[in-house]
């Protein structure tokens, strides 16, 4: 029987990959139970490098198509969908999501889902990108959350 592979594009801020692996390894334990390596699925993990500078504005175009690119990447392998750790670049996710033929997963909505019923008021702690793309605060609104962030210095 054919195990379908999960896709992840990475390398969006290198050190995500490894935190979001053990974390999905973790996830896996404690929602089927797996305990040796044959019980995990298998994952094929792109990680790429992209045109994406905190000290720069975004050339949202450059992105995008790099980030396709590392898409068809993921698909041409023949994944059954993808996970994006990147908040960043989940503000082209429709654009994102409609170019390419298996699902892709939404990490905003996925964090959003997750929160306990009980937290009506979020702290964000982002980086500026993030809050300035207004990536959580539409999906905190629209699930009746109070969503807080300040500039640090």
């Amino acid at each position: 029987m054919h195990t379908p592979h999960i896709g992840i594009l990475a390398g969006m801020g290198p050190r995500s990959t490894a935190p979001f692996t053990d974390l999905l390894i973790t996830e896996c334990q404690r929602q089927y139970g797996a305990h040796y390596d044959i019980d995990f699925p298998p994952m094929l993990i792109y990680s790429l490098p992209t045109p994406f500078y905190l000290d720069r504005p975004l050339d949202h175009e450059a992105l995008i198509t790099c980030i396709q690119v590392g898409l068809q990447n993921l698909v041409d392998a023949g994944v059954a969908f993808i996970a994006m750790p990147c908040n960043s670049v989940h503000r082209y996710y429709m654009r994102l999501t409609n170019a390419i033929p298996v699902p892709l997963l939404n990490m905003i909505d996925e964090a959003t889902a997750a929160l306990p019923s009980n937290a009506k008021k979020i702290a964000l702690l982002a980086t500026r990108p993030t809050i300035d793309g207004g990536l959580y605060q539409p999906a905190l609104v629209v699930a009746g959350r109070e969503c807080y962030h300040t500039e640090m210095l």
